[in-house]
């Protein structure tokens, strides 16, 4: 059996189980597909962990967890993003994500308002008018996961950036 480290300059090495005991407990690994928490999700598994939200109609909650996230808009996010459990918050979130630029998103990238709010970003309406777009997110006490168009102009008025997640691939 292999093991595979994940993220390193975004890069797959493959490791004989005989030399895992000798590398340091910071290095992420996955074995045999098996998810570890924290390991490096492709934009398309992203993706896909949110839709299952969607697909579950999991509610909002500040205090209620869902497979160990927190069910507010930063765990949801962290979820998608296979972050630490039970979720980073809006408020430290900028740790592990770096500004971009508006014509840089893809899908898995977020708008990130620190202290306030996030929401993931799927795909543009339309790709030559950068501005409407599909967002996943968690609102607000009483709603579900959401699948849903926005503006990317109403949420940068609002304060917020576009980010991207350090351990994306």
């Amino acid at each position: 059996m292999y093991y595979f480290i994940y993220c390193g300059n975004n890069i797959t090495i493959s490791i004989h189980p005989k030399i895992i005991k000798t590398l340091p407990d910071s290095v992420l690994i996955q074995s045999q597909g098996v998810e570890l928490e924290g390991t490096c999700p492709t934009r398309s598994e992203v993706i896909d962990r949110m839709k299952k939200w969607v697909d579950a109609a999991v509610p909002y909650s500040q205090t209620d967890t869902y497979h160990g996230y927190r069910q507010d808009c930063s765990g949801y996010v962290s979820m998608g993003w296979n972050s630490s459990k039970p979720g980073h918050t809006t408020s430290n979130m900028g740790e592990i994500c770096t500004k971009i630029k508006k014509s840089e998103m893809l899908k898995g990238d977020v708008l990130l308002k620190p202290g306030h709010h996030v929401l993931m970003f799927h795909y543009w309406v339309d790709s030559n008018n950068k501005n409407e777009f599909w967002q996943f997110a968690e609102h607000t006490y009483g709603m579900v996961a959401m699948h849903d168009k926005t503006t990317y102009d109403y949420h940068h008025d609002e304060g917020y950036y576009p980010c991207r997640f350090n351990k994306l691939m």
